[in-house]
């Protein structure tokens, strides 16, 4: 079914201003008339005279052509701006007789009223009745060179859609080509094309940024195919590892190739967690900022994800393995966070990070160094059964709400100083194996129930502390628990 286009705003003119315009434009062409009649009033004598005698006759004529009109238009809306309709037969000839009438009943009106006895006067009224018709065909004349104006305005108006829309079409048509092509190259086994295909995705959602979002999803998803790293040798040293016999020429080369084929991948995957980085910041350079991006790399093997300042809407990184040093330092979460059995093989720095949202690191795993110094958690925050093995560092961090650290296991150091726990706060069958410090911390408060008074709430049940329970929290654990285990 064929669809008509509807007539668009013109661009650069508010609607307010065009119809404030308009009434003014109005205004000045009633005054404009009003001002004519006045200075021409002498002229219109002899004219009210006869109409006060025969205004039966304009008021006829006047509904008659009401009627004309009424009669040829037909219903139509918004859709029919653009639609030039053609004059039919019938409107012709109606147009032509009440032109004929018009002539006639001039010149009879004139003869009768002016015309008088003498052959003078009578010649003047025909010559005056001869130029009321003509001034009615000029007038018949110029409203044809109206509507021909209007038509050949209106398919402008037309032509200036029609190339607009096409215009927009090959753009579309274009980018998506581009975009295509592009997510093609990341499937090459060449790694100077793969970069091809990175650097073309990022500035094809730099020059649009409704494909912003789209070039972030294509990045984390090639950033989730499986990938192994080379394992570090160092940790097999000194462990009685036999030595193996020494591979052949063609097992050699055939370890070399997977080695550089290795070494490749892990190169063009740091340069898409770099190029993601880079448009995550607020201070980056002007226009190159990507507002309100979701990160999904759950699963994703990341070698040294570092996003430092970055400032996303949620997060998502459940199952993820980071090989390398991994920094959130000072990034912000909108929403959400998720790091459920993640793997953080290196240091794991979350300094002065904020998340707005819930943040859920339970089950994961802390290989070295783990640090929550300055961070702020507005939503509930869930490190149950959470494995530290080197330090934890949670010193002057803000829990805004719950806190859960249930059956939780820290290996090294674990340092609460000063941290604010505004919520409840769940230590509940947690091992601290090393010193544990809870200095200045504060803990929140509830009702007691009852009695009308608050009493805190954290909880330290069956919690096992193997340096000593620490002062500031030995009142809160229960009397059967104090002892070292």
């Amino acid at each position: 079914m064929a669809t008509r286009s509807e007539p668009r705003q013109p661009a650069g003119r508010p609607p307010a201003a065009g119809g404030a315009r308009a009434l003014l434009g109005r205004g000045a062409v009633v005054a404009g008339a009003l001002v004519a009649l006045w200075t021409t009033q002498p002229l219109w004598e002899p004219v009210w005279s006869w109409l006060v005698r025969w205004w039966p006759l304009p008021v006829a004529a006047l509904l008659i052509a009401a009627g004309l009109l009424l009669t040829g238009q037909r219903d139509s809306s918004d859709a029919d701006a653009l639609e030039v309709r053609p004059l039919s037969a019938r409107a012709i000839v109606l147009g032509a007789l009440a032109l004929t009438g018009i002539s006639a009943a001039a010149a009879a009106l004139l003869l009768d009223a002016f015309g008088g006895g003498a052959p003078a006067e009578r010649l003047e009224a025909l010559r005056t009745a001869g130029t009321i018709v003509i001034g009615s065909g000029g007038g018949a004349a110029l409203l044809l060179n109206a509507r021909r104006q209007r038509a050949t305005e209106l398919a402008l108006a037309h032509q200036q859609l029609v190339a607009t829309a096409a215009e927009h079409d090959a753009t579309e048509r274009r980018t998506t080509e581009l975009f295509t092509r592009a997510v093609e190259h990341l499937g090459s086994d060449k790694v100077p094309v793969r970069y091809g295909g990175l650097y073309a995705l990022e500035r094809l959602a730099q020059d649009n940024p409704q494909y912003r979002q789209t070039t972030v999803n294509v990045l984390c998803a090639y950033l989730r195919v499986p990938y192994a790293p080379r394992p570090a040798l160092g940790g097999l040293r000194g462990i009685g590892v036999r030595a193996r016999p020494a591979p052949t020429c063609r097992a050699a080369a055939s370890v070399n190739r997977a080695d550089e084929h290795r070494r490749q991948e892990h190169e063009v995957r740091v340069a898409a967690e770099r190029i993601l980085a880079d448009h995550l910041r607020p201070h980056a350079p002007p226009g190159a900022y990507w507002a309100d991006i979701d990160l999904d790399l759950a699963g994703a093997t990341l070698l040294a994800l570092d996003l430092t300042d970055c400032r996303l809407r949620s997060a998502r990184f459940r199952g993820a393995v980071f090989t390398g040093d991994t920094s959130f330092i000072r990034a912000e979460i909108a929403a959400d966070a998720c790091f459920e059995r993640a793997r953080f093989a290196g240091q794991a720095r979350f300094s002065a990070a904020t998340f707005a949202g819930k943040v859920d690191f339970s089950d994961a795993v802390f290989a070295e160094g783990a640090w929550f110094s300055l961070a702020t958690c507005t939503g509930r925050a869930s490190f149950a059964r959470a494995a530290f093995t080197g330090d934890s560092w949670f010193t002057d961090a803000l829990f805004a709400a719950a806190a859960d650290f249930p059956e939780a296991v820290f290996g090294g150091s674990a340092s609460f100083k000063r941290v604010t726990f505004a919520g409840t706060a769940a230590f509940d069958r947690a091992t601290f194996t090393g010193p544990a410090w809870f200095d200045g911390a504060t803990f929140g408060e509830r009702d007691g129930g009852g009695d009308g008074h608050a009493v805190l709430c954290p909880d330290f049940a069956d919690t096992v502390f193997a340096a000593g329970v620490p002062d500031a929290v030995a009142r809160f654990v229960p009397a059967g628990d104090r002892a070292d285990r």
